[in-house]
């Protein structure tokens, strides 16, 4: 008797490698990048959140980050419905942005000087003249037409966190005496 060959094809179980402990700044776009093995198209369940669908590998995951949390990936399956359920934890931390504000824009005389402190000891400062201190003194060199100058800077804190703040110098005629016309 004569009986057609039976064909198995085993297929292995997609794998997902993902980074499971990330940090993030406040309100900064958090990218989770996933490889995935096995065959395309992969569905990715998430407790809470429901399924993903990756069309290609590496395949990334992004939310905004206003505090710690958590999620668990309960499971990849792959184009040929194999299902790999070991799950993954992802934990990010959420460290705090610094705060800066340089104050409400202001008018000064001409060839006076105003100091700008950015707050923020043991940061890192660049400001837009750049200069790399917490305060500078800034003077009315380099006006433009207007007699005016704005002046910004970005801090940055310990956690590579960074917050920009600017502020509208304008300087004005005190002498006291009016234009001839």
């Amino acid at each position: 008797e004569f009986s057609e060959p039976l064909i198995v094809n085993v297929n292995p179980l997609p794998e997902m490698v993902i980074n499971e402990n990330m940090e993030a700044c406040y309100g900064q776009n958090v990218l989770a990048t996933a490889e995935l093995s096995g065959t395309a198209p992969w569905t990715i369940s998430i407790d809470g959140v429901g399924e993903l669908q990756a069309d290609e590998s590496p395949y990334t995951i992004s939310w905004m980050a206003y505090q710690d949390s958590s999620f668990i990936i309960l499971s990849v399956a792959d184009a040929n419905a194999c299902v790999n359920d070991a799950q993954h934890l992802i934990s990010v931390v959420v460290n705090e942005s610094p705060t800066v504000y340089l104050g409400a824009d202001t008018s000064i005389c001409m060839n006076h000087q105003i100091t700008l402190d950015a707050a923020n000891d043991g940061a890192s400062f660049l400001w837009s003249t750049d200069e790399t201190t917490q305060t500078i003194v800034a003077d009315s060199s380099g006006l433009d037409a207007n007699n005016e100058k704005t002046i910004s800077v970005v801090v940055t804190n310990e956690y590579n966190c960074s917050t920009e703040d600017e502020m509208l110098i304008s300087f004005q005629d005190c002498s006291g005496i009016d234009e001839l016309s």
